[in-house]
């Protein structure tokens, strides 16, 4: 360690540039007012103690404080400072641009013009030193202007120019000492921690009367993180359910936050309405599984339609298969296909029961039947009696080997 000799500081306040320095030797240190008496009135001494420390720092629990994380509560492996005019030791905040390290990366593939805020910094709880909803300003594949505000979960909210000041006339006409922290929550809204959700406070829908059940608050394109001005409408619940999703022609609910996962390559928009994914263990013991979608409570379905099942035949195959048969029901041309049975399989005229029957070449037969349920799938139910077949063959085989087993003995 490259132990420094101590210097004693030199605090002086410059009147004419209305600028506060500390000042170590020949570094110069540039605060704000309200930092360098917070410095200067705290109980610690804050010393450079190595040659190659950036900032002085004072140490408590084997930790050491400098001067940035005094002021800002900064963990550097989240955040990257920019300064303003290239100079480190001016630590002003209105010098610094404070960068959260996840919100750089996601809004990489976006056309950025500027930074608006560093965003809200945390002081009490499990997020303490935390800078909460950074805003960056872009330019959209319309030449638009927007914002992008991080969330939890590294979500993303839309604001427009318009919506993001009347949030922040919001915070002074209620006289919030801090701005509003808004959270993703599993409903798919924003809400801020003071309990009022995001499209409330920026169309003043709320208390008094409004926001009742009478009337809420519509996203006019279905996507609740698009919160800009436009987007948004005072709407009836009638209309509002008239335009939500799975509701207006043409679309589809969002997933549930506990559904399975789509299959690589595949996404949810891809999915026409009443079309689902299911996958399913075949063995659990050699990790067998498959995939198909099924059309489901579809208004002129009496029971779900499938896709093939078969491994052989692609996922987006099968895709493609579920959305024809919604098209074809849509335009009243779906044909029920009567699906041919294998070789050896037949059902009985009763329809109760589904039997394999086959004459071998000694003679013998190979006969085996399962009953079906009231509501079926005949591909499904064929797939579970070829492993029921399957299953009883082993045990024939078995018994066979143990016989002639005991016969040598």
């Amino acid at each position: 360690m490259n132990i420094m000799k101590q210097i004693k500081p030199i605090y002086d306040i410059d009147d004419t540039l209305k600028e506060c320095k500390i000042i170590y030797g020949d570094r110069i240190y540039i605060l704000n007012s309200e930092l360098f008496y917070k410095i200067l009135n705290f109980d610690r001494y804050f010393r450079i103690h190595n040659i190659n420390d950036d900032y002085p720092s004072y140490k408590i629990n084997n930790k050491y404080i400098d001067f940035l994380e005094f002021a800002y509560g900064l963990k550097t492996e989240n955040y990257n400072l920019n300064f303003l005019n290239g100079n480190k030791y001016d630590i002003r905040d209105n010098n610094i641009i404070i960068e959260n390290k996840s919100f750089k990366e996601l809004v990489k593939e976006f056309n950025v013009i500027e930074h608006i805020y560093n965003g809200t910094r945390v002081k009490e709880g499990r997020y303490s030193g935390q800078y909460k909803n950074p805003i960056c300003k872009i330019l959209n594949e319309k030449n638009e202007e927007k914002y992008l505000m991080l969330c939890n979960r590294n979500i993303m909210c839309i604001l427009c120019h318009h919506s993001y000041k009347i949030i922040r006339e919001f915070e002074k006409k209620n006289n919030y000492e801090i701005p509003i922290i808004w959270s993703y929550l599993e409903n798919g809204y924003i809400q801020g921690n003071n309990k009022l959700y995001i499209h409330q406070v920026i169309t003043d829908c709320y208390g008094n009367g409004r926001g009742t059940k009478e009337i809420s608050v519509d996203h006019i394109d279905q996507n609740p993180l698009n919160n800009c001005f436009n987007n948004l409408r005072i709407a009836t619940r009638k209309e509002q359910r008239e335009n939500s999703k799975g509701i207006k022609e043409g679309t589809k609910r969002e997933r549930k936050h506990n559904a399975r996962d789509l299959p690589k390559g595949i996404t949810q928009d891809m999915l026409k309405k009443y079309v689902v994914y299911y996958k399913e263990c075949l063995d659990k013991k050699k990790d067998l599984w498959r995939e198909f979608f099924k059309v489901e409570k579809h208004p002129k379905l009496d029971k779900p339609l499938t896709s093939s099942k078969s491994g052989k035949i692609s996922i987006l195959d099968k895709l493609k298969q579920a959305n024809q048969i919604v098209e074809d029901l849509d335009n009243d041309t779906y044909e029920k296909k009567e699906r041919e049975l294998p070789t050896y399989y037949t059902i009985n005229k009763a329809k109760t029961h589904l039997v394999y029957d086959r004459k071998l070449d000694n003679g013998e037969r190979e006969n085996i039947k399962m009953k079906l349920p009231d509501e079926y799938d005949l591909e499904e139910q064929i797939t579970i009696f070829k492993e029921k077949f399957r299953e009883k063959q082993e045990k024939i085989k078995e018994k066979r080997e143990k016989q002639l087993k005991k016969n040598k003995f």
